[in-house]
């Protein structure tokens, strides 16, 4: 795999492989190495969901079922948006227009360009009914952060800090934030690869990290299951997306993945650097690291 990927085109930036707990593989390419902090992109959404999860542990959030206008008192909302549920925000089945690749990112920008960017995702369109469809929307993971923040009393890296990073030993990360402080919730943190590794190995583990419970079991569960039907796989969870195979992913724009296959007792990372990257770097699962394992 590590000679396939140094004589292909595309800019791979790292490939880890962990099995039984061991780091098997560990290579940089295009001038990267280990201390390299990676933009993740959204990747990072995955980051969010599981610090929801560790907020509704913590008794910050009442469970999924909440009910947006609850988990944002403080926040004017479009009607139709008070009843779109904490579940529905988390499956990308709110309701909102999609504004990712499809949609060559428009509402995306609009979002970063705006004063406010939670009161731009507040007043957008509904253009389904929430839980009916899955319709891949940054917004709503910008919507998760600020929920974090608005729940915990701290920024989605500070909550991270504390309950999620420096318990896996994360020291050397970046998250940029909003105009109001809030960290973005779809994208814009980044990361080691081996710190990426980490956060596979610990959904691996069931949320366990060092004998500690990290993030409950019933999360990493839950989180992680075929909830709705999805697009790039053949499903989506709590902002982690499912293959029916018997793998998941955290994914990203460019070929980012935090790859975790239960079965296999495998966590694989890669990263990237153009979108054709992202193809290239997806087929190398059924290349090489599910032959190699299953060998």
């Amino acid at each position: 795999m590590v000679s396939d990927i140094r004589a292909s085109s595309t800019q791979t930036r790292c490939s880890l492989v962990v099995r039984d707990g061991y780091l098997i593989v560990e290579e940089y390419y295009n001038g990267y190495g280990r201390n390299d902090q990676l933009p993740i992109y959204s990747c990072t959404k995955s980051v969010v969901s599981t610090l929801i999860g560790i907020a509704i542990a913590e008794g910050k959030i009442g469970g999924v079922g909440e009910r947006l206008r609850d988990l944002l008192p403080a926040e004017s909302m479009e009607p139709w948006m008070e009843g779109i549920t904490l579940q529905n925000l988390l499956t990308m089945s709110a309701g909102l227009p999609g504004d990712d690749w499809l949609y060559n990112f428009e509402g995306l920008d609009e979002m970063l360009a705006a004063p406010d960017p939670l009161v731009y995702a507040l007043t957008r369109q509904k253009v389904f009914e929430p839980g009916s469809r899955f319709e891949y929307t940054d917004a709503v993971s910008h919507i998760l952060s600020c929920i974090i923040s608005e729940k915990t009393g701290m920024n989605a890296a500070g909550y991270a800090e504390e309950k999620l990073f420096r318990p896996l030993g994360i020291t050397n990360y970046s998250w940029s934030s909003d105009p109001q402080g809030r960290n973005w919730g779809y994208a814009r943190l980044k990361l080691r690869a081996v710190d990426m590794a980490k956060i596979g190995l610990l959904f691996l583990h069931g949320g366990l990290w060092d004998g500690k419970q990290v993030v409950p079991a019933s999360w990493v569960e839950e989180a992680t299951r075929h909830r709705i039907d999805a697009n790039l796989l053949d499903g989506y969870g709590y902002q982690w997306w499912v293959n029916d195979d018997g793998w998941y992913t955290a994914l990203g724009y460019m070929g980012q993945f935090i790859m975790v296959f239960p079965r296999l007792n495998v966590v694989a990372v890669f990263t990237g650097g153009t979108p054709e990257t992202y193809d290239y770097n997806i087929q190398l699962v059924n290349r090489f690291i599910i032959p190699a394992a299953e060998g």
